[in-house]
């Protein structure tokens, strides 16, 4: 219609349009393609994500996820997109290691890295890494040693090499849900790295504070994109699909918009009330074909709610900074 009235034809350039239009090729395949044969292992769930053709994380999240009649392979799908939007430039393998013996906040770091003219030397444990065991690289939150005026810790993030002489891998028991997807302890004794292995900007506000967004939109559209492949290999009927596909669509916009904004955080928790509400409607016809696929299912849901709690507070906060917002405006 633009042309006809002699105005120019309209281009999508921003990151938010480039995304909804990789997320909706995504939905295409998701909706459309052959179904193809689902991984059997992590290596080849690697080798899917490595093959790819979508254009941004999302789809590419959407899309492995769809090649996946589990949720633990789906999950990782959505974990390595992730990763990949957080620090870009990394091999397609990569762990964020942040979690110790005291938990992942700030104060409760003790991992150090400590900067001298040569780089950098990390040590220190973290003691629940995901994927450790089959990454190339991990990203490791880690303390400087110094404090800011405030008294807080300054956090850096830190690329490391799992083969680095000095790193110690030792994986966790397998969990009861998805125990495909390994845990790991990680040991670090002086471990050196280069000046430009230690990422710009402060660790936690530029780069673990947003991963737990990012991380959740990710790890949704690959369970969608799964969900999905299921609901069509069981012929789950149309209402099914166009449910999850609106949850799908969302997606796309929210990986492109800005991790820290109280609307994203708002965005998401509707589009997790409208992922629960398709499957309350439709999840007895969408594993209705193979027992199996059920069964794992079933097993691995649980690895959903294992950051609801965070995904709820964080909605509960941004609300009452958008309350605060208008109140501030009409005042």
């Amino acid at each position: 219609m633009s042309r006809r009235l002699g105005m120019p034809p309209t281009r999508f350039t921003s990151a938010r349009a480039r995304a909804m239009l990789g997320d909706m090729r995504a939905l295409d395949a998701c909706l459309s393609d052959p179904l193809p044969p689902s991984p059997r292992d992590l290596d080849a769930v690697f080798a899917r994500l490595s093959s790819c053709p979508m254009p941004d994380s999302a789809s590419r999240a959407a899309w492995v996820g769809w090649s996946c009649d589990r949720l633990g392979f789906a999950f990782v799908g959505g974990y390595a997109s992730a990763l990949a939007l957080l620090a870009p430039g990394g091999p397609p393998r990569v762990c964020l290691a942040a979690t110790e013996s005291g938990g992942a906040r700030p104060r409760e770091i003790e991992t150090r890295v400590d900067l001298d003219a040569e780089g950098a030397v990390v040590t220190g444990e973290k003691t629940f890494a995901t994927l450790a065991s089959k990454c190339e690289q991990l990203l490791v939150f880690a303390w400087t040693g110094e404090r800011d005026d405030a008294g807080h810790k300054r956090l850096r993030l830190v690329r490391v090499p799992a083969g680095a002489r000095g790193v110690t891998i030792v994986d966790r028991p397998a969990l009861p849900f998805a125990p495909e997807i390994p845990h790991a302890t990680v040991t670090f004794d002086g471990v050196r790295v280069g000046a430009s292995d230690v990422l710009e900007g402060d660790g936690y506000a530029r780069y673990v504070k947003p991963f737990r967004t990012i991380e959740d939109v990710h790890v949704l559209a690959a369970t969608v994109g799964m969900l999905l492949r299921v609901g069509r290999a069981s012929a789950c009927g149309p209402r099914a699909l166009e449910d999850l596909s609106s949850v799908l669509a969302s997606l796309g916009a929210l990986a492109a918009a800005d991790a820290a904004s109280p609307a994203t955080h708002v965005a998401l928790a509707g589009a997790f009330v409208s992922f629960e509400r398709a499957l309350t409607d439709h999840e007895a016809r969408l594993f209705a074909g193979d027992v199996a696929v059920r069964e794992m299912w079933e097993r691995d849901r649980p690895i959903l709610r294992v950051a609801s709690r965070a995904r709820e507070l964080r909605a509960a906060a941004a609300h009452r900074r958008l309350e605060a917002a208008v109140t501030g405006a009409d005042a």
